[in-house]
């Protein structure tokens, strides 16, 4: 399960539950569960606003790149995963993975005309 990392803002989550897998420890921790679903719910809102407006396909790619955008800056306050390169967590390196794929094909998706077939 995953948890913060130790904060001073006053929304801070102390997690005192027993079973819980955040530590019981009376700290304050970001409440990094309730800023992802934030983050996809304006997402969401969006794509639900633009998406007439792209081309076809974009919707998805463009999906690809603000979910990576989101995931990379969420691992900043998740607190139980480690760094595994250059003080990068896991996830903030496939985030990266994807971002290098989604944005070039976000790109030609969206600069491709509509083709015209000729009879």
């Amino acid at each position: 399960m995953v948890y913060g990392t130790p904060t001073s803002l006053p929304w801070g989550i102390a997690y005192e539950n027993q079973n819980s897998f955040a530590p019981i420890d009376g700290v304050s921790r970001h409440p990094d569960q309730f800023y992802e679903l934030l983050g996809d719910m304006v997402i969401a809102a969006v794509l639900i606003k633009i998406r007439h407006k792209l081309p076809k396909g974009a919707a998805f790619f463009l999906y690809l790149v603000l979910f990576s955008v989101l995931r990379f800056f969420l691992f900043f306050v998740r607190g139980n995963v480690p760094e595994v390169l250059l003080g990068l967590k896991n996830g903030q390196w496939t985030a990266l993975a994807i971002l290098a794929l989604a944005v070039p094909a976000l790109v030609i998706r969206s600069s491709r005309r509509p083709s015209v077939f000729i009879r």
